[in-house]
């Protein structure tokens, strides 16, 4: 799959199609703000992962996660940035504005979708309707979940 489709895919919520090959396999970095024990967030992990395996994507085959946490640490967020972007991951989700601005830094060229971001134009993390990184409003906004 080429970058600009998965970065299309990605960024309409669409992850991927069914079917996918193990040789095929993705990998995701997640770079959630705040502690890992941390009931909310980790809720919200789990709902992510969970839409990735009703789209057919799944660790047990074809996807390979993974999350790190900033514990509300901006170093931490940069020491953990450049520790997801040194996996190599075909895209990365964001949580947070500290986040962004860390994967910012570091992730050149690899496609960023992010959350919890107010205003990102007004912030200069994109242009308006330009750039590789993306967000997706919540389709669940009213349930608490992304």
């Amino acid at each position: 799959m080429r970058r600009r489709e998965f970065i299309r895919l990605a960024g309409s919520g669409l992850f991927w199609p069914l079917g996918a090959r193990a040789a095929d396999a993705k990998r995701v970095g997640v770079l959630m703000n705040g502690i890992a024990d941390n009931r909310v967030a980790q809720g919200y992990v789990r709902i992510f992962v969970g839409e990735l395996d009703e789209l057919g994507w799944n660790a047990r085959q074809n996807l390979q996660i993974d999350v790190r946490w900033n514990a509300g640490d901006p170093a931490l967020a940069r020491t953990y940035a450049k520790d997801l972007v040194g996996l190599h991951p075909d895209v990365i989700l964001s949580s947070s504005t500290t986040n962004l601005m860390a994967l910012r830094e570091v992730a050149r060229g690899v496609p960023i979708v992010f959350v919890e971001v107010a205003d990102p134009v007004a912030q200069g993390f994109v242009a308006p309707a330009s750039g590789s990184i993306c967000s997706r409003k919540s389709r669940r906004a009213s349930s608490g979940s992304w």
